[in-house]
């Protein structure tokens, strides 16, 4: 399961790069074609985007230094969020 921290990285991410308040995350992490941890993010009318993180964000805030966070977006890096076997839920 996301920490409190990933969970708010990938809410944040989201609503800046759907420019929608209204965007849902997985509750659970995505299976990932390399090392890493994948959440899947959506917002309504704007498609799916896979946030991977490199290491998992444990700490309470998370300096620039240490994000190495990836965004993908082609259908293809997505697929893992496409199915009907994802859990969304809202933020």
């Amino acid at each position: 399961m996301p920490s409190p921290t990933e969970i708010a990285y990938a809410g944040q991410t989201a609503r800046v790069l759907f420019r929608s308040k209204d965007v849902e995350r997985s509750a659970s992490f995505a299976t990932v074609d390399t090392d890493g941890y994948g959440l899947c993010l959506r917002a309504p009318g704007k498609g799916v985007a896979l946030l991977v993180f490199s290491q998992r964000l444990m700490d309470d805030a998370v300096s620039q230094v240490d994000d190495a966070s990836e965004i993908r977006r082609r259908p293809g890096d997505t697929i893992a969020c496409q199915g009907s076997g994802v859990a969304w839920v809202r933020g």
